[in-house]
């Protein structure tokens, strides 16, 4: 059990990177689970009304959220440093998700135009470090509450009170399904599953919101046409799931040293990975269609990422005789 002290809200529950992150009073909390320890605490900021929405990269390295203030300001930070700086969105931002990297931000940010009273419930992708927009999806009719971006930034999912869910190509923009929920609803939470073959979602019947059970959980099973591949040892388009990987299980000097037993002079803030964490990163790298990969390839380019983060010739060998 995690004890995070006070009447919390939880926001994002991340087992990949071990942490969760939680608000109380608009105020932003990272939590190390495996310690209990608070790693980082997110101050509301003067322009903020309330924290609406928030999302912490898989890698635990950028938090991003917004508040429900017009004027689509959001913040993006740094959790190893504090450091935030800000991104230009628009409308009211309902909901954001980072991608796995945090290279990618999606968005919902609804809004209206008073020259002609019209509506824009466009969803957006953003590029993190130059805030310019990748993508526009277009098509839902009501405001957009919920979005999600798949493990490999191919595929978006957004969730409205049109009472449709629909699955975006991230590249084109083009609505691949469009899932209908029959009763009137809003739609606050929408997910796709890590092998994208599930999509839940969490629905609130309109008319029933006083009820004592009020909450209703969709899933669908998407039919996927798969593209066949020849085995390889590499691809540089997995290069960012390795990225996630070992910023993940990057460890101190001192756990380093008394894991491995390695001398204070013989080690760096290295990443490490068992057995059974490699297969685990075969699994997820089967997951984003990368199947075809040979274990092999992939275990020679993590220990070359892992040597260029270093920046040590040495640590190569080492992480072979751990493996």
């Amino acid at each position: 059990m995690l004890n995070c002290g006070g009447v919390q809200t939880q926001l994002q529950a991340l087992g990949f990177s071990r942490r969760v992150l939680t608000k109380v009073q608009d105020t932003l909390n990272l939590w190390e689970t495996a310690t209990g320890r608070c790693v980082r605490t997110f101050p509301k900021c003067s322009q903020c009304e309330s924290v609406e929405a928030a999302s912490l990269s898989a890698d635990g390295r950028l938090l991003a959220y917004a508040s429900s203030k017009p004027g689509g300001m959001i913040y993006l930070s740094e959790t190893t440093t504090g450091h935030s700086r800000t991104i230009q969105g628009t409308g009211v931002i309902q909901q954001v998700n980072l991608s796995a990297d945090g290279s990618k931000l999606l968005f919902a940010g609804n809004r209206r135009k008073y020259r002609d009273k019209r509506k824009d419930y466009t969803v957006w992708l953003m590029e993190t470090a130059t805030g310019l927009c990748l993508r526009q999806f277009q098509g839902h009719t009501d405001y957009v509450q919920s979005v999600h971006l798949s493990a490999d930034g191919r595929w978006a999912l957004s969730g409205s009170y049109d009472k449709t869910i629909r699955l975006w190509e991230a590249t084109t923009g083009r609505c691949l399904h469009t899932l209908r929920i029959p009763e009137s609803a809003e739609v606050p939470s929408v997910s796709l599953s890590i092998d994208k073959r599930w999509v839940v979602a969490y629905s609130v019947n309109t008319s029933e919101r006083n009820a004592l059970s009020i909450g209703h959980t969709h899933i669908w099973e998407l039919d996927w046409d798969l593209e066949a591949h020849d085995a390889m040892d590499w691809d540089e388009g997995a290069t960012s799931h390795l990225e996630t990987f070992l910023s993940l299980r990057a460890l101190s000097r001192e756990t380093t040293a008394q894991e491995y037993a390695l001398p204070q002079s013989e080690h760096h803030s290295v990443p490490m990975w068992s057995d059974e964490a490699f297969q685990e990163l075969l699994l997820q790298l089967q997951y984003a269609d990368y199947g075809w990969l040979r274990p092999e390839g992939v275990q020679r380019k993590l220990i070359e990422l892992a040597s260029a983060r270093a920046r040590l010739p040495e640590v190569g060998p080492v992480l072979h005789k751990l493996l």
